[in-house]
């Protein structure tokens, strides 16, 4: 989820936009805003104040996903796991590969998965409807603590990384001894991603300590005639680095 202050987000100053729905949970005060650019209806999720994502910024959260699945190489009967739904584009990704034949999403915010079943469905694609889509409603760090299931791919994209949390609680994601409890649900060759909103050097550091293989992408998205450059880092359950791009290996 995309996190900054509403206040200061250049491109919601000075623009039409109405308040579609609010809830406030336990975690939260949640707010979904709708507004119209260039002709089309865009909505932006807000959490305590603060924008979380849009619409109109999804490049990043589905090449999250994509480039995990390219780099299976075809294999058949990929499960995956998906930290934090959003707006769903993570989720409808996966659900584009036909290879793939399981999604877990886990969502600790009944109010998203709620949202994402109504209005957010006309960006979404009504991904979760898929019969291959499970969705759980649960913290992260408790559903890896507790799973006795295993994934070919695990997505995380709960906050704007360690640096920017949506929660206090969600730090203890970003630590070795969680990134030891993902090894052990990863399945040989298969990949874990961590999105975050800038460089960050204990996610490497993190990822050095645990995965064999680790490496950071780059994700470029523009709008409202502003680029925006956002990290995908990656982890690999591998010894043999034989993936374009490959960053760096753990420290011996």
């Amino acid at each position: 989820m995309r996190r900054a202050s509403v206040e200061n987000e250049p491109w919601i100053n000075g623009r039409s936009r109405r308040l579609v729905d609010e809830a406030t949970c336990e975690t939260a005060e949640l707010q979904l805003w709708e507004h119209v650019i260039d002709g089309q209806r865009e909505h932006e999720l807000v959490m305590n104040g603060v924008f979380l994502m849009a619409s109109y910024n999804r490049n990043s959260s589905e090449e999250l996903v994509r480039t995990l699945l390219e780099r299976l190489n075809g294999k058949r009967n990929v499960s995956v796991l998906i930290g934090g739904l959003g707006m769903g584009f993570s989720a409808r990704e996966a659900c584009r590969d036909a290879n793939v034949a399981r999604v877990d999403i886990v969502e600790i915010s009944p109010v998203i998965v709620a949202w994402n079943r109504g209005t957010l469905v006309e960006h979404n694609g009504r991904c979760l409807a898929d019969k291959r889509v499970n969705v759980i409603v649960e913290d992260l760090y408790s559903f890896v603590s507790r799973t006795g299931e295993t994934y070919d791919v695990i997505a995380m994209d709960i906050d704007n990384g360690p640096a920017l949390l949506v929660r206090e609680e969600n730090q203890r994601v970003y630590s070795p001894g969680f990134f030891t409890r993902v090894k052990a649900i990863l399945a040989r060759g298969g990949a874990f991603a961590v999105w975050s909103c800038s460089k960050d050097a204990g996610l490497e550091e993190a990822g050095r300590q645990v995965f064999p293989i680790c490496e950071m992408e780059t994700v470029l998205e523009q709008h409202n005639e502003r680029r925006f450059t956002y990290f995908l880092y990656i982890y690999w359950n591998t010894e043999d680095c034989k993936w374009k791009g490959c960053g760096y290996q753990r420290r011996k």
